[in-house]
Parts: structure tokens; sequence; C-alpha cells
């Protein structure tokens, strides 16, 4: 009797059976796939669109969507920014776009009516032609108006220069000069000699007033303030006035020369005729001995804002918030007694601060505050130092001053004493602080002279300072794209990483947001041993891919089984890096437990008698070809299986099974 066909089921299980049934894991960042990074859009020039428009031109283009009033940003054809953000106003937004400021005075007619207003500013201004007793109007273009009257004379025609309009002789030796600020205007009355002084109408000298959905009140501290009669919030103000004479070299009406010391004088709120008067406490000024003419006196309004003050020792629990009660410039150092004007010592410090946009997510490249220096105690240099600080508010003064975060540059300067060393910029790095720059909205920097007791220590600068920051986009951080021979257990990124080969192919997907205006991005591979989390395994890098996106691959060195911890970090042009990819992955080689066959069903309908195979997976009767059989297979190794390879054949003896490109699989 010749041999019968045996059917031989056999079940192979494995990684490799498995490849090209479970899906690689993809990016593990969440940024555009490569081939999608840095394509230009339509639409606002955003900071996207100028990127590209600036490396397409090779010129610096500005981002119009991030600019403000005191902000400008501009995209380089390298792919860095350019941010300037400015203490106080430095544009406004027009129907035609974003437009300089400018405070010069140019003619206009409001409602048929001849009048003066700045050319551009952000607070509407409007000064009399003269011919009648109008002054001044402030608007803040938020609905709140103050309107100022001279109580005497029809007003003469000004003469107008830049910003400045002067009304002389509208009392006998008293000038009226108005001057137009980007955030208000100023009224200086220049009292030519002591005669002119005595004149009755100088010294009960009041202006009257006229508010519009606002109410004027007198506030504590001798200034008035214009409150919003919708929000109830003070809109407009005028601190307590100041004065000076001219005992300074270069006093005039827009300076009160020299060191830069004004002297205060209260602003009273009174009623004439059923009108409101703003009163000018004159008596504070004019009963003083020693004065030295011609005087100056201004009551200013102006609109509320924030961006500077400075802190004085000599009035310890004064606030000079936004410029109140001072020349408008910020101090800086020792003053002693013998060259003040009000033969008291001062110690100053200045404070500027910046409202921003957190820079989330950006690398600041380089940061500086320029500040202008306009006026030293001589052409000798003295330092300056700059610290970052806590915030400011109209609390602060001497005795509550914020708390210091770091000292980050001291540069050593003598700017505005003479033609010798002219009035001029001075950069102050913050770079050391930078870290701490993109993460805050606020920045608060504060100038103080590096040796306080030194007379010539004393300086003032403009209160328009700007902070000017060069920042970049970090590329992406690396996302792992493939690992040859390697598949999930189970969910991806929920389960383990197996690889079947033992010295395995790592692959990244990588890309910068910058894109390819960016330039090429270098990538580093490094790979460790987690049970030795020091043990390095080695690497490579750099590997130049385009900013646009490329996928990097490295083979790495031969591993034993075990579990092993792939890195990955990006660098752009600019030297700026990426987050660091931490890829956790098993190396298994050993092949797996073999599967267990269980027949399911009913026996062969030509032996009811017979089980459908034996234990030996042999059925004497069995054909191949013809018979059906049916069965589970089940994998009891650690880790679940994808698919198993069977056949059946004519022979007891056990076959290869075929290549797993033949997807000989079952379920």
């Amino acid at each position: 009797m010749g041999s019968r066909p045996s059917l031989l089921l056999r079940a192979v299980c494995g990684l490799s059976v498995v490849a090209g049934l479970l899906a690689a894991p993809g990016p593990a960042w969440a940024g555009p796939l490569p081939g999608s990074v840095g394509a230009g859009i339509a639409g606002p020039v955003t900071e996207s669109v100028a990127k590209t428009q600036a490396a397409q031109n090779r010129i610096d283009v500005v981002v119009d969507a991030l600019t403000t009033p005191t902000e400008q940003t501009v995209a380089h054809p390298d792919g860095t920014f350019t941010r300037t953000v400015n203490a106080e106003p430095a544009r406004m937004q027009t129907a035609t776009g974003w437009q300089d400021i400018s405070t010069d005075l140019v003619q206009a007619t409001v409602n048929g009516q001849a009048v003066l207003k700045p050319r551009m500013t952000p607070v509407d201004v409007t000064l009399a032609r003269g011919g009648s007793t109008q002054m001044a109007s402030v608007d803040d273009k938020r609905g709140h108006v103050v309107k100022q009257s001279w109580p005497f004379d029809p007003l003469p025609e000004p003469v107008v220069a830049g910003n400045t309009a002067t009304y002389a002789s509208v009392l006998p030796g008293v000038d009226l000069i108005q001057v137009s600020h980007k955030t208000g205007v100023s009224q200086v009355l220049k009292i030519a000699t002591a005669e002119a002084a005595k004149d009755p109408r100088v010294v009960q000298m009041r202006i009257f007033l006229d508010a519009q959905n606002a109410t004027v009140q007198a506030e504590p501290g001798g200034g008035l303030s214009a409150t919003g009669t919708d929000p109830g919030k003070a809109e407009l103000r005028t601190a307590m006035g100041q004065w000076w004479d001219s005992s300074q070299s270069g006093a005039s009406a827009s300076d009160p020369g020299g060191p830069g010391i004004t002297r205060p004088f209260s602003l009273g709120l009174g009623s004439e005729n059923g009108k409101q008067t703003q009163v000018l406490g004159m008596s504070e000024i004019l009963n003083l001995p020693n004065l030295h003419y011609p005087l100056f006196v201004d009551p200013d309004w102006s609109t509320v804002r924030a961006s500077y003050l400075y802190v004085d020792s000599a009035y310890p629990t004064t606030p000079y918030w936004n410029g109140q009660y001072t020349d408008s410039t910020v101090h800086v150092g020792y003053l002693p007694s013998y060259w003040a004007p009000d033969g008291v010592s001062h110690t100053t410090r200045g404070y500027y601060q910046f409202d921003t946009t957190p820079m989330s997510g950006k690398v600041i490249l380089a940061a500086v505050m320029n500040a202008t220096e306009t006026w030293s105690s001589s052409c000798t240099a003295t330092p300056v130092d700059a610290w970052v600080t806590g915030g400011i508010s109209p609390g602060t003064t001497w005795n509550a001053q914020p708390g210091l975060v770091a000292k980050t540059d001291s540069r050593t300067v003598a700017k505005g004493y003479s033609s010798g060393c002219p009035a001029g910029t001075v950069g102050f790095d913050l770079s050391s602080i930078k870290s701490t720059l993109q993460t805050v909205s606020q920045w608060t920097v504060s100038l103080w002279a590096g040796n306080e007791g030194d007379p010539l220590g004393w300086k003032r600068f403009n209160n328009d300072a700007s902070i000017i920051v060069t920042y970049d986009t970090p590329p992406y951080t690396p996302g792992l794209w493939n690992i040859n021979n390697a598949r999930w257990t189970g969910a991806p990124f929920a389960s383990t990483y197996v690889t079947r080969s033992n010295q395995p192919i790592y692959t990244l997907t990588v890309g910068d947001p910058d894109g390819a205006p960016g330039g090429n991005i270098n990538i580093w591979f490094a790979l460790f041993d987690t049970q030795n989390p020091t043990h390095y395994l080695g690497g490579t890098g750099p590997i130049p891919e385009p900013g646009s996106g490329g996928y990097p691959s490295w083979q790495g060195p031969p591993l034993a089984d075990g579990v092993y911890q792939l890195q990955a970090q990006a660098q752009d042009s600019n030297g700026v890096n990426s987050g660091v990819m931490q890829f956790f992955f098993e190396v298994r080689t050993t092949q797996p437990d073999p599967p267990t066959i269980t027949p399911v069903g009913p026996a062969p309908a030509y032996d009811p008698a017979l089980s459908p195979f034996d234990a030996t997976h042999n059925d004497p009767k069995g054909t191949v070809g013809s018979t059906t059989y049916n069965f589970n297979i089940d994998e009891p190794g650690t880790y679940p299986v994808q698919g198993f390879v069977y056949a059946a054949t004519n022979s007891a003896a056990p076959t290869s099974p075929p290549p797993t490109s033949a997807a000989a699989h079952g379920r």
C-alpha cells in the first residue's frame, strides 16, 4: 500500500510577516509635512507672506498684520525678523494705511473755521489761528474732548514753526506759546519781565474749560482730569503744572535748559460766569525770590498713556508718571544742590515701559534698547547701567520702586553737553535676558547712573525709547518617520515600537517654519542605551536638509536585543535649535513562540469518527487541495501578531513558508 498524502499545517509568525500590515508612525511634530512649508498664500501681509516676499525679492518687508501704533515688525531675506517696540506711539492707522506721526502744525478748516492741526497724531489736537478767544481742543478720538478758551481779548494770529504756535503779546510782556505733542498740547506762558508778572490778569491767571462727554474734576495731587461719562475712567488729564525760569543755560518755552529741573505749581478748578476754569496757582511762582526772567509757566492737557517715568530721591513720594511735574525727559544720575535750581540734591533713576505681544515660540537672537541722551553734565563720559525690572505704575516713586530682575548692560557716554559731544542715541544690550523677554507682554527697563555720587553722571534722556528685537522661529522638532523592519505592537504611540533588525536604519521627518527662505537646516542623530541613559552608542550629523522639509536617514551601530532611545535635533542657518526628539523603541531579533492550532467544526464527512487532524497535524485520509479544514491559529507570545503563514503539503517533513512578499497570510 502506497503512502497517503499528508496535510501539514504550519504557521509562522513574526515581525517580518507583519511588515506590510501595519502603518508606520507619522511625524511627531504638528507642523506641515515636508514640501508644504513656506508656501506663499494670498491675503494680508502676515508674517508668513512677508517672509516669502522678503526672500524672493531680497528686500526687507514690513509685516503689516503685526503693526500697531507702538510696534513694527520687518521680515528679512534670511528668514529672520526685527520687531521695534516704542515706548510711545510712533505711527497711526489711516484710511490709506499706517503713517508716521508728525506733530508739525499745518493749516486746516474745521466746520468752516480756519485752525491749526498737527500733521498726523493719534490724538486730535486743534489750535486756534487767532481772531477769537478759542485756544485749543484735545480729543482722544473716543468721544472725550476738552476745549480751552483765553479769558481776555481775542488771540492774535500766531507765528508757526514746526509744532509750535506763538501768540505774541496776549498781555503786555506775555506771550502764549502752544506746542503740539503726540498725545496732547502744552500751553506755555512766557512772562518776559517782573513788571509783566505784576499784571493782575497774570496773578489771577485762569483758562476757560469746556468738556464734552467728560467731567472735569480736581485731583488730590493738584492736577485736573477729564473722566469719561461713559466708562467712568480718566481719559484726559493735566498733572500739576510746571514752571521754570531762565537761570539755566538754554532755557526756552520747550525746555528748562541745563539739567532739566522744573518746579511744580498747583492747578485748581474754578467757575466763572457759569463756565469751569482751570486756575493756575501763580502765587506759588511769583512770590519766590531770585527769579530769572523770562519765566515759563506750563499747564498741559494730554491723553492717558503708560510709557515712562523717573524717581527722585529729593521728592521720594512724588510720582513722575509719564512726565507729570517734569520737563517730559527722563532724568538719570546725581545732581548736587549747588547745581539744582531748587537748591535740593537729586538722585534719579529712569524707567521705560514697553507693551508688546509675547513672542512665544520664537527665539530672540539680539535685543537692544535705544534711548536718546539729550543732555549731560559735561563731555566727560560716565557710566549708565541698564536694568530689567518689574513693572511701573502711577504709584511708582523713589520710595516704591519695582524689583530688579537683571543688569543687562553698562555704557560709558556723554552726549548733549555741547557741540563737542552732541545729543545722540545710546544703545543698551538686552541680550542677556532675551529668554525672559520672549515670554512676557510688558518689558520695563531702568537706567541708573553707574556712580550715583558723581555729579558728572547727571543725564537727561528723551522719553521715547525703543527696543529693537531680532528673532527667528526655530525649526520643527524632528519626528520619527520610520525604523526599518519595525512596527507598533498596538495603537501607535500607545504601545511598543519593535524592530526585527539588529542594525536599524532610522528615518526622520524634518522641516522649518521659515521654509526654503530660511535656508538649509542641519540634523543630528544620537542613540542611547536606556539601561544606562548616559551610555552613548553613536550618532551622526550635521546632515543638511532644505528648510522646506526632508527625510534624513542614518543607519546606527549593531544592537543587542533590548530597549533604546533615539534622539534627534535640528538647527537652522542662524544657529537656532529645535526641540530634541526622544523616541523609545525595542530591538527583538529572536523568533516568536510557535503558534497553537485548534480544530474548529465537525470531522470530515468521509470519516465521522476521525478527528480533523491528529496531534502531528497529519490526516492520512485527506487530499491536498480538496479536503476542507476549519481551525484557529493563536500566538501565545508577548506581542500580538498581525497574521500567519501556513501551507498544506504532501510530505510529513516541514517545509519553509512562502516569502512574506507572497502575501500568504491568514487570519
